[in-house]
């Protein structure tokens, strides 16, 4: 799927955002030295209080480890740790959205805590991801550096695919079909199981390509360089159908495909509060319902939107800089989330897994400007700062969701933030 992300050195990579993990995943988080320091001071009192004869000994107070006999009235078990209310890693008091002004947060968090449980995974070495999808058997990711990586674990390990030329963005089907743009102009490489790619017999016309998305049935459509129409494919890629978005549509930045519906976004890049235009198909691309929306949230700045993701739901997510987040239940009407909180700047990149929502992009507190997630796991009826990290020096190239429910945010510095939501 196509992502659009901005250039250098915000992500590194001129042009756009992209793409989910497999069951028996190790999640982790980083607990700042304070607390193992309590942690250990807090279980010498235990052993010491045995040793004077209490055959139980006290319940473990916060910070223990909790992993074996629970945690005490009050406080919660969160990656084997017992915290108290309200002092979990990275709370942030007043950060629920989609209802009103939720505050701005002090970005005060360590690299790898969060509230909801995110956890950091290394990536190939030296890899930055352009872009990302995920099959049920295998994992792509196009990166810098002109590699396609592959993987067949879910992600726990990657390797060099030696495609032969650079590619730029990929997708993947449920039917472990997979496309790729590749090459100096873009051209379309396909294949219907992990391997061997191969170029179709006709390449989608209209200069260099930019983005695709692909669905189970093997259809995937195009949209070319700043362009107001796509190309579809309904036969693997070996016959194209260029369909028109309609007049006055600005441009596309990102398309999505699933549930029998095609949606992109675009804009024009004047920056005004009215420039976030969405354009859905549910035939194809055959017909389109375009709508301008307009910034009524927030600062009410605006500006082009640069990513969407369909659900298998049917329900729309778009996201653009100035916190911009729209939600369309069935691809009529979009409604806009409000009550971001201030930290969030510009976002990058929107994906979703059912009822779990994440919309990931720019954030700014007191430790400088990082990265943030704005999650919501019942489907965006609210939403949570789930990460915030303004130590990094890193932005986000873009997100995807795995088969199993996973979502997947990469960044700049190669790494990837993982979460699955249960």
């Amino acid at each position: 799927m196509l992502r659009l992300a901005p250039a250098a050195p915000r992500g590194g990579l001129g042009g756009f955002r992209y793409f989910g993990f497999s069951e028996g995943a190790l999640y982790f988080r980083a607990v700042s030295a304070a607390v193992y320091t309590r942690a250990v001071a807090a279980a010498a009192a235990v052993v010491v209080w045995g040793l004077l004869g209490c055959f139980d000994p006290p319940e473990p107070p916060a910070g223990l480890a909790c992993a074996d006999r629970g945690c005490p009235d009050g406080q919660e078990c969160i990656e084997g740790v017992c915290y108290s209310q309200g002092t979990q890693p990275g709370s942030d008091a007043g950060a629920s959205g989609g209802g009103g002004d939720a505050g701005s947060g002090d970005g005060a968090v360590d690299a790898d805590s969060g509230l909801t449980g995110w956890a950091t995974k290394g990536g190939p070495s030296g890899a930055v991801a352009r872009a990302m999808d995920f099959s049920p058997s295998y994992g792509w990711m196009a990166a810098e550096l002109d590699f396609l990586w592959r993987s067949d674990d879910g992600g726990d390990t990657w390797a060099d695919h030696g495609f032969p030329v650079s590619p730029r963005d990929v997708a993947a089907g449920s039917d472990d079909s997979a496309w790729v743009l590749a090459g100096g102009i873009e051209r379309m490489w396909v294949s219907s199981g992990g391997e061997p790619f191969a170029e179709p017999e006709e390449q989608p016309g209209g200069g260099t390509l930019r983005g695709l998305a692909a669905a189970s049935e093997a259809a995937a459509a195009v949209a070319s360089d700043s362009s107001d129409h796509v190309f579809t494919t309904e036969d693997g890629g070996q016959v194209w159908e260029r369909r028109e978005l309609g007049t006055g549509f600005p441009g596309i930045t990102d398309l999505d495909y699933a549930a029998g519906t095609l949606a992109a976004v675009g804009g024009p890049l004047s920056g005004q509060a009215d420039d976030a235009n969405v354009a859905v198909s549910t035939d194809f691309g055959e017909n389109w319902v375009t709508q301008d929306l307009t910034d009524e949230a927030h600062d009410g700045e605006g500006g082009r939107l640069v990513s969407i993701v369909v659900t298998e739901e049917g329900a729309i997510w778009a996201a653009g800089p100035n916190r911009q987040l729209y939600h369309s239940a069935g691809g009529g009407s979009f409604d806009q989330i409000g009550g971001v909180p201030d930290g969030f700047g510009d976002f990058r990149a929107v994906a979703a897994s059912g009822s779990h929502v994440v919309v990931a992009g720019v954030y700014e507190g007191s430790g400088g400007v990082g990265i943030g997630i704005y999650e919501s796991t019942d489907g965006g009826e609210s939403f949570a700062v789930g990460y915030r990290d303004t130590t990094c020096d890193c932005d986000v190239t873009g997100a995807a969701a795995h088969p199993d429910g996973t979502i997947w945010v990469h960044t700049s510095q190669g790494e990837f933030l993982t979460r699955r939501a249960f």
